[in-house]
This record gives C-alpha cells, sequence and structure tokens, in this order.
C-alpha cells in the first residue's frame, strides 16, 4: 500500500476506499464472442501420401511448420542439421517426396548442397528453400532459381500453397487453423 500511495504522490486512500478495493472482485474483460474471431485459412490436400523431409535449425520454426505440415495431412520428417537430414534420408529416402530445406544450414553447408546430395540417389526429388533473405541469395545457382522459394517470414497458407504446387496438387481451401 505504501508503494501505491508513493505512486498516487503522497495521498493515501482512506481506510473505506482500501475495503471496498479489496472487497470487490477484478473487473473482466467481455468475452468475445466466437463469430468475432476469424482464423486463418489453411490448404490442405485431398491426397496424404506425399512425406516431406524438413530441415530448419531453428528449433521453434522447425515445430511450428511441422505442426502446419502435419494440420495438413502431410507425412513429415525433420532435421535440424545435414547431418541428421542424411541419416533420416538413408532410413526413409524411398518414401520422402519433398525436401523443404533453409538456405543456410549450420555446420558449413547449405541447402543447395544437401539437395544435392540427396538428389544424387533420387533424382526427381522436390526441393523448397527457405530462407530470411530474399530470393537474390538464390541467384548464384541455377538449381536454386529453378525451385521453389519461400521468404522468411511467411504465412502458414503460403507455406501450404507453395508446397501444393511443388508437389503438383491442386490446393484446397478446406478450413481453419485449430
Amino acid at each position: 500500500m505504501k508503494d501505491t500511495v508513493a505512486a498516487l504522490g503522497g495521498l493515501e486512500p482512506s481506510r473505506a476506499a482500501r475495503k471496498a478495493i479489496r472487497s470487490k472482485p477484478a473487473a473482466v474483460a467481455e468475452p468475445v464472442a466466437p463469430s468475432a474471431v476469424v482464423p486463418p485459412l489453411v490448404v490442405r490436400r485431398r491426397d496424404c501420401s506425399a512425406t516431406i523431409l524438413l530441415v530448419e535449425d531453428d528449433a521453434a520454426i522447425r515445430e511450428l511448420m511441422r505442426k502446419i505440415l502435419l494440420n495438413a495431412c502431410y507425412q513429415v520428417l525433420t532435421a535440424e542439421s545435414e547431418a541428421q537430414a542424411l541419416e533420416i534420408w538413408d532410413r526413409f529416402n524411398h518414401q520422402i517426396d519433398l525436401l523443404l530445406t533453409d538456405v543456410m544450414i549450420p555446420h558449413r553447408t547449405t541447402g543447395l548442397e544437401l539437395a544435392k546430395k540427396l538428389r544424387a540417389t533420387k533424382p526427381d526429388l522436390k526441393v523448397i528453400y527457405t530462407s530470411g533473405f530474399g530470393r537474390e541469395i538464390c541467384d548464384c545457382d541455377p538449381a536454386l532459381t529453378a525451385s521453389s522459394f519461400l521468404q522468411k517470414p511467411f504465412t502458414p497458407d503460403e507455406l501450404m500453397i507453395v508446397v501444393a504446387a511443388t508437389l503438383e496438387t491442386k490446393p484446397e481451401f478446406i478450413g481453419t487453423l485449430s
């Protein structure tokens, strides 16, 4: 109470005012009607057979992307480094349809180098590169400019549209992200 008094410039509330403050419940915000909240649209594929290898070193971004892709009915395998991605590839390469990778991967490698290694055993592997830098980061290599690219930050809808287009599937807006 003394801190409150100091904040009020030395004015001390009366005994009745202090009692009223302690006895009244805190104000509660009016609830928002569910119809007033509009969640973002989510694109979901009709065919849920595609498997995506997601390579992203930032754990929070990787987990968010994984959840978005799972919600859209994709199978998702995740890796935070090239070493993990190669280990997953050795076990599941026959199932992986798409590599979704950050351009900049830690430990002296890039998403481009990873894609080249994976395409050596599966030339038809589809690739989407992501980066916090603009697409100009990809201008130095024709393989990068020929692949799909998502600049961070991107929305769940943008992610799903690019994934569906890369997998050559027709995106279908079916609902909202829950």
